[in-house]
């Protein structure tokens, strides 16, 4: 079942993995047309260009597709309490990923504390 959060979520193939076709992605930020930054079942952001994956778009708190049910790998609910920080983490990997002035929120000068 996918979460019951408001970001995008996403059921990405991966053929060769002997466990599971199918691995659930929370996307967080999109840094580029396809290329986005997702947060994975064990936690982890990393950056995935969905364009070269086959995808199944999952609903909020929606079931599986049928194709997937019983060979994917889901996040646990129990990971939506972090998302606050997962997003924050998101932000800053994105502002050191992106041009400056293209959606990064974080500072590009720095000061030094008595200069």
């Amino acid at each position: 079942m996918a979460l019951d959060c408001p970001e995008p979520q996403v059921l990405v193939a991966f053929p060769d993995d002997d466990d599971f076709t199918w691995h659930h992605r929370i996307l967080f930020r999109r840094l580029r047309d396809s290329q986005w930054i997702v947060l994975t079942p064990d936690e982890e952001l990393q950056v995935e260009d969905l364009a070269r994956h086959a995808l199944l778009p999952l609903v909020r708190a929606g079931g599986v597709p049928a194709v997937a049910v019983g060979d994917c790998y889901m996040a646990n609910p129990l990971i939506m309490p972090r998302f606050d920080q997962h997003h924050a983490n998101a932000e800053r990997l994105a502002s050191i990923l992106l041009p400056a002035g293209d959606g990064g929120r974080w500072p590009q000068k720095w000061g030094l504390a008595g200069a």
